[in-house]
């Protein structure tokens, strides 16, 4: 029942933001830390990201999927510090709706 997540993984792993973006239902919000991103801004954000080759995931883990919801971890390094990031995402209408990311350092 993994399709949600296993479309998310294959649109990451291939940088296809087209993809990306026919995903994200057209009230997307995106939080991360104390940021907030609207559509637009997660997207041009996104569009960056994979220009610099920052936008990619390392290890990543499916821990949840219903018709609503998926959530998933993935390893990252912030400023030299190895991170766990916890993405919870909400679907409305079919589309990822609300994404909001918990990063946890590792130790």
């Amino acid at each position: 029942m993994a399709e949600k997540w296993d479309r998310m993984l294959r649109s990451v792993e291939e940088q296809d933001i087209a993809m990306m973006d026919a995903d994200l239902h057209e009230d997307f919000m995106f939080v991360a830390d104390y940021t907030l991103e609207t559509r637009e801004d997660w997207l041009a954000t996104t569009k960056a990201e994979i220009r610099s080759g920052e936008f990619k995931f390392s290890q990543p883990k499916l821990l949840l999927e219903t018709n609503d919801l998926v959530i998933f971890e993935d390893v990252r390094e912030i400023d030299g510090q190895k991170t766990k990031h916890i993405n919870t995402t909400y679907y409305k209408d079919g589309k990822c709706w609300r994404s909001m990311i918990n990063r946890v350092p590792i130790l």
